[in-house]
């Protein structure tokens, strides 16, 4: 019947529809909103990748409790009705926050990564405070015994 019909297609509308009163055009909300549930997914799913999550880079609290807030957020920044253009962090060792985002190119995303230097550094800082911990032995670095 038409009222089963209509329940039905309440039921199954995209949960994005509800951000619209933040974004009202659709294919900037759609785009913008299933950006921010993969760096969500990435930060503070189950699978949270080894790169973020795991590597300690969170997504603002207020934010993951509200992704309307996230999405107002996005709407101040220059770029953000550009569909070419990605949410990147301006610091790569901070999490997703007020003041540490962007929207830049892909090529310009790409850059902004940790470099080998960096990566080395951290390591030898580890290392170092490793043989200065008062707690035991330090772990050998090959995983031997």
């Amino acid at each position: 019947c038409n009222g089963c019909a209509q329940k039905a297609t309440g039921s199954t509308k995209k949960y994005h529809y509800g951000y619209a009163a933040v974004l009202p055009d659709d294919a900037h909300r759609r785009r913008l909103v299933n950006r921010i549930d993969a760096i969500i997914a990435r930060c503070h799913g189950k699978r949270a990748h080894e790169h973020y999550g795991l590597r300690g880079i969170e997504v603002q609290k207020s934010w993951r409790e509200d992704k309307g807030k996230f999405l107002a957020y996005l709407i101040t920044l220059d770029g953000w009705d550009n569909p070419v253009l990605d949410i990147d962090r301006i610091k790569t060792d901070k999490g997703y926050q007020s003041g540490n985002l962007k929207f830049s190119t892909r090529s310009e995303n790409c850059f902004n990564k940790r470099k080998v230097g960096d990566l080395q550094r951290e390591v030898d800082d580890l290392r170092a405070r490793l043989r200065h911990c008062k707690c035991g032995a330090a772990p050998s670095v090959h995983g031997s015994h």
